[in-house]
């Protein structure tokens, strides 16, 4: 079967504000339906958890320093459950911290719950990044292939 997968973005970018989890996601929308190709706007980051400098990385580990290696573990597993065994990623553990620090437990949790319900299961370091500083998740609408 067919996914449209910039389309199936802005489905969940608008579950998000709904549950007010938007901040985890860059801003997504339709633009325009054209002889039915749907085109998709989505705002830009920074980087992706990969390509951030070692002075990023540096700078993101000393602000999530007080974030619960504990805690971390508990969101890889979550995130695995989220792959449903088909294929694990490796957490990035400073964006988790991030995550954290930025947002707090509650919603971490929420966004935990979030990504379960809606297959978003391909969570890897290309997938996740940073706008302004703050962590966010830029491919969101899952692996299906």
């Amino acid at each position: 079967y067919e996914v449209d997968e910039a389309f199936a973005e802005v489905q969940i970018y608008e579950k998000a504000m709904r549950e007010g989890l938007q901040f985890f996601f860059p801003p997504t929308e339709l633009f325009a339906t054209i002889n039915n190709i749907k085109f998709v706007r989505q705002e830009k980051i920074d980087s992706a958890a990969c390509d951030i400098s070692p002075a990023e990385e540096k700078k993101y580990v000393h602000q999530s320093r007080t974030a619960s290696d504990h805690i971390c573990a508990k969101i890889q597993k979550c995130f695995d459950k989220a792959a449903d065994g088909n294929y694990t990623r490796r957490l990035n553990k400073t964006w988790a911290k991030m995550a954290l620090v930025f947002y707090g437990k509650k919603a971490v949790k929420s966004l935990c719950s979030f990504v379960i319900e809606n297959g978003i299961n391909d969570l890897h370091e290309n997938n996740i990044g940073y706008k302004n500083g703050r962590p966010i998740i830029l491919d969101f609408s899952g692996y299906n292939r």
